[in-house]
């Protein structure tokens, strides 16, 4: 089971040498949980603003992990 910090997260699959060498991720069998800013949902109030945030959260996790 996930933590509850990480239930609003992107999960990537990676391999067993990836795992842990980043102090954000949460690691199970096999997945690597990102968290993302719970905040998104209550900082943008339409659909547009929301997939924009969600968006350029999901860019930064992804940055971090190269």
């Amino acid at each position: 089971m996930v933590p509850k910090e990480y239930s609003f997260s992107v999960a990537l699959k990676l391999d067993e040498s990836d795992k842990g060498k980043h102090e954000d991720w949460y690691t199970d069998a096999e997945w690597a949980y990102f968290p993302l800013d719970r905040e998104i949902l209550a900082k943008n109030t339409s659909e547009a603003e929301l997939q924009a945030s969600f968006n350029a959260n999901v860019e930064e996790v992804l940055k971090s992990i190269q």
